[in-house]
C-alpha cells in the first residue's frame, strides 16, 4: 500500500464480502494499511450472489446486505462513515450466480434500511452486465443516492459513456499500470473527480425528524 500510494493512487475500493457468509480474509488488513499508507479515498465491496446460484449458500439478497453492513461496520469501528459502499453486479453465468434485477432491487432496499441515513451505494457494473436488465434505470431499481462504477476496458469509451441513465463517477479500465498485489494484476480505476469530490460519495445525509 505504501508503495501504491508513492506511485499515485489515491483511492482504492476493497473487497469485504461475498454471498452470505464469505469475508474477504485480507479486508480488515487492506483497510488498515491502506489508511496508514495515506490513501485519500477508501471503500468497500460487496460482490452480490444469484441465491440460487450453483454452489451458494442460498442466501437472499436482503441477507447478503445485511452480511455486507455488519462486516464494514465490524471493521470501520462500528460506523460505514468515511468509506465509499459499493455493489458489485457481475455476470457468470457458467455458476447460474448471476444476480437477477429483483437481487438487485433487494439488496439496495436492505442496504438503506440497515445505513439508517440517506447513504450513497455505488453500483459497479459493465454495460453489457447491466443490459441483461433490459434498459432498467439504475436509480429506478437501487434509489436516488445510486452512483455508478462503471468496469469499460474499451481505451476509447472509458470517459465518455454511461448506462443505465447514469455517467460514471469511477471508471475500471483494465489492469492497474502501477500496482500488482503478490505478483498478480489488480485491476486499475480512474476517476475524473478530485479527491474532495469523491469524498462526498463516503458521507450520509442524516434524515430528517418528522415534523411534530
Amino acid at each position: 500500500w505504501a508503495g501504491a500510494r508513492r506511485a499515485g493512487v489515491r483511492f482504492a475500493i476493497i473487497k469485504a464480502t461475498q454471498d452470505g457468509d464469505m469475508v474477504d480474509g485480507a479486508f480488515r488488513d487492506h483497510l488498515s494499511a491502506a489508511r496508514r499508507a495515506g490513501v485519500d479515498v477508501l471503500g468497500a465491496y460487496h460482490f452480490l450472489i444469484n441465491p440460487k446460484a450453483k454452489g451458494g449458500h442460498k442466501r437472499s439478497a436482503a441477507d447478503q446486505a445485511e452480511f455486507f453492513v455488519r462486516t464494514v461496520r465490524g471493521a470501520n469501528g462500528g460506523t460505514l462513515d468515511g468509506l465509499i459502499m459499493a455493489l458489485d453486479v457481475e455476470n457468470l453465468a457458467a455458476r447460474g450466480s448471476s444476480p437477477s434485477l429483483a437481487d438487485v432491487r433487494a439488496f439496495a432496499r436492505r442496504f438503506r434500511q440497515l445505513a439508517v441515513d440517506d447513504r450513497p451505494l455505488v453500483l459497479y457494473t459493465s454495460p453489457g452486465k447491466w443490459g441483461r436488465f433490459k434498459g432498467a434505470r439504475i436509480r429506478e431499481a437501487m434509489g436516488d443516492r445510486t452512483y455508478l462504477w462503471m468496469a469499460d476496458w474499451r481505451p476509447a469509451v472509458i470517459r465518455s459513456r454511461g448506462f443505465g441513465g447514469l455517467k460514471p463517477i469511477m471508471h475500471q479500465h483494465g489492469p492497474s499500470p502501477i500496482v500488482r498485489h503478490r505478483g498478480r494484476i489488480v485491476d486499475g480505476n480512474t476517476s475524473d473527480l478530485s479527491v474532495t469530490e469523491l469524498r462526498r460519495y463516503t458521507q450520509a445525509i442524516p434524515k430528517a425528524e418528522p415534523a411534530p
